[in-house]
């Protein structure tokens, strides 16, 4: 079993939506992660699909249009894909970008609460840090 076809049964099972709507949404995650962009040309051409260029644009145009997100279902589907069911956790994401001159600082934290753990990635470089004994 490929990566596709894992994806498409874990999603399948987790989403409740349809498989060509499932299959779609494979495809764009696949080519999001080769282009890194969320440019709809850019993904359509990366798009491991034996359709035109323009039907999968059309395509991707309508899986948004219509498509609804349950996020909670996705939220159980990333807590279980990590091993986070058990046990309570608040979990707090945050992005964001500066400007230092001419350069971009591309900032990503994940902060799982239990035993406080921060994760973060500045400009590609992972750190983790964790934190014990703090009170909020």
């Amino acid at each position: 079993m490929d990566l596709a076809d894992e994806l498409r049964t874990r999603l399948k099972e987790h989403l409740g939506w349809s498989k060509p709507r499932v299959t779609c949404f494979v495809y764009l995650l696949l080519a999001l992660l080769r282009v890194q962009q969320m440019n709809f040309r850019h993904l359509t051409v990366a798009m491991e699909d034996f359709s035109q260029i323009t039907s999968r644009h059309r395509r991707l145009q309508r899986f948004f249009r219509e498509v609804h997100f349950n996020y909670d279902a996705l939220a159980r589907l990333l807590m279980q894909s990590f091993g986070f069911m058990q046990g309570h956790y608040y979990l707090t994401l945050d992005r964001t970008n500066w400007k230092w001159g001419k350069s971009n600082l591309n900032i990503n934290v994940v902060y799982r609460i239990g035993n406080l753990t921060a994760r973060y990635r500045l400009n590609g470089k992972s750190a983790t840090r964790i934190m014990s004994g703090m009170t909020f």
